[in-house]
């Protein structure tokens, strides 16, 4: 299906998992017990106070009730206690939930996400999404919300009476209103033809369009699909016996892409570090703005320690939003990069850098700080002109190899080069020095060929590791490791060029290292004093 469409030609995609060597740096006064970086920011750099209202949108907070509950802690509640101490300030409409609000669906996490979230009631709105089995199901969801009078008195519509799954509200911000739609996690054809029905009706056909729901977005900006949703849907992949369930293909194709006034949808259930958003035409040739807000898994990388609430700051047309990712617990924001600007009815591609693989927007266009860009082989549109390849992110460092992405606390480097079997072109912006505190360099494990063009460009080696810079290791028999480097200079450092080991324990294997037009040296007071090494 995604052939079909046009490709998302803005995707703002930062993965944690993905970055690593960060430089621990002092700014300002740190809360006590937290190291500050520079990924945490003590203030919003693209702070602005031009807003007319805001909506706060709470990710997946499974971990977190998890871990409050086993521990005795209370991270979770800071979430809602923040949000009812800042609601006037902040001029927040709605609080809107992304699901998966407990890891176990037991009676002890869902009576403890209730007592914090149930806070709110008298004080704000808020519209909860349920998340997919087995950490929400709907007989507990509509056990602990179905009757909560506190909660379902402030919804407007329900698609079955006595089930919170699927719901709907209203709010007007002057001239402006707006409907809001919790839809269940892979909602079925006939949820969808409801919710159409309404959309359409004459009673809400000059309303604004959000859509909730728990899973619609992968963290590359484009709809799930089938593979991408793994056993998510477990009707489509795990028992095969019922196609009823609606991926984020299909509810693109269904739903999203046939209402003109749908103009936002926001989504959880695939992890991501950051806020990831993209945009797509619909068939009305309206802008539908897409974001995954899910913070789970750096919730348990932070020990918890988030309480991670993205804030949507808009305009008074409701055309304009600001977006702020921001820990509760810390008082601090996540990443400059997630503190941006979008426009909701026109696509944000009017400033930013053309490759010959691409565009790169303004934002990313940052080569000081983010000295790779990377790009997958696959079709985009941008301003009219069609690009053999679709930005990925703009990175410090670049991580994981082919047959592995580095994930959770997995942060070893591999700077050079990232899979390049599936298409992947690695863009080198500028001279880079190229740092890892923490393991190997590029090679290790890779079975497969790798390129990195350096365009005439510098790559200075400073890992502090006790190996070469390309470093590779076999964990199996028969596997051919290739690295070509072309097109710059390489200064060395500590280590030499090359190093490799276990290949005696490894028949039929191999490491090549072809270099072309490149030029090696050794940095002033360098102590490296080889260039291959074996192990």
């Amino acid at each position: 299906m995604k052939n079909r469409r046009i490709s998302p030609v803005l995707t703002l995609l930062l993965v944690l998992s993905l970055l690593v060597g960060i430089t621990t740096i002092c700014v300002g006064a740190v809360n006590e017990g937290f190291t500050e970086t520079a990924e945490w920011l003590n203030t919003n750099p693209n702070y602005r106070d031009d807003y007319a209202f805001s909506l706060a949108v709470v990710g997946d907070t499974q971990t977190m009730v998890e871990a409050d509950v086993n521990n005795g802690t209370a991270y979770t509640a800071e979430i809602y206690k923040w949000i009812i101490a800042n609601k006037d300030a902040r001029k927040m409409q709605y609080v809107l939930g992304m699901g998966d609000i407990t890891q176990n669906n037991t009676d002890e996490e869902w009576a403890y996400a209730k007592s914090v979230i149930t806070t709110m009631n008298g004080e704000i709105p808020y519209l909860l999404n349920r998340g997919a089995a087995p950490h929400d199901t709907a007989a507990k969801f509509d056990q602990y919300f179905a009757s909560e009078e506190g909660y379902t008195s402030t919804l407007t519509g329900f698609y079955k009476e006595g089930e919170v799954s699927n719901t709907y509200t209203t709010f007007a911000v002057g001239d402006c209103k707006y409907l809001v739609f919790a839809l269940e996690f892979a909602a079925v054809d006939e949820v969808l033809a409801w919710a159409g029905e309404i959309i359409e009706s004459e009673e809400y056909k000059d309303h604004r369009v959000i859509i909730t729901t728990h899973s619609y977005l992968f963290n590359d900006g484009t709809t799930l699909d089938q593979n991408e949703n793994v056993s998510s849907i477990p009707d489509k992949k795990e028992y095969t016996s019922d196609d009823r369930y609606n991926n984020g293909d299909e509810l693109w194709d269904k739903f999203v892409s046939k209402h003109e006034n749908i103009f936002l949808i926001l989504s959880g259930h695939i992890t991501s570090s950051n806020i990831v958003a993209s945009q797509e035409i619909g068939d009305n040739g309206n802008v539908v703005t897409q974001m995954l807000i899910n913070p789970q898994s750096f919730d348990y990388n932070q020990q918890y320690q988030t309480g991670m609430v993205c804030m949507l700051y808009f305009s008074a047309d409701g055309n304009d939003v600001s977006v702020e990712w921001y820990s509760t617990v810390r008082d601090q924001y996540y990443r400059q990069s997630n503190q941006f600007d979008i426009s909701l009815d026109e696509l944000c591609l009017s400033d930013g850098v053309v490759t010959e693989y691409g565009f790169i927007p303004s934002r990313y266009y940052d080569p000081e700080n983010y000295p790779f860009a990377v790009f997958k082989k696959k079709e985009s549109l941008v301003d009219g002109v069609t690009y053999d390849y679709t930005l990925v992110d703009c990175y410090k460092t670049l991580s994981g190899d082919s047959s592995k992405l580095a994930t959770g606390n997995d942060t070893r480097a591999y700077h050079i080069a990232r899979n390049a079997g599936d298409g992947a072109v690695i863009l080198m912006i500028r001279d880079v020095t190229n740092t890892d505190d923490y393991a190997y360099s590029n090679l290790q494990y890779h079975p497969g060929s790798l390129t990195l063009d350096l365009g005439g460009f510098t790559m200075t080696d400073n890992h502090t590791h006790t190996t070469g810079l390309f470093y590779s290791y076999m964990k199996s028999a028969n596997n051919i490791m290739e690295m070509t480097v072309k097109n710059g200079d390489i200064l060395l450092s500590t280590y030499g060029l090359t190093s490799y080991g276990a290949f005696s324990e490894r028949p039929n294997s191999a490491m090549k290292l072809k270099l072309e037009n490149v030029n090696i040296g050794f940095q002033e007071g360098a102590t490296a004093n080889y260039l291959v090494a074996k192990y």
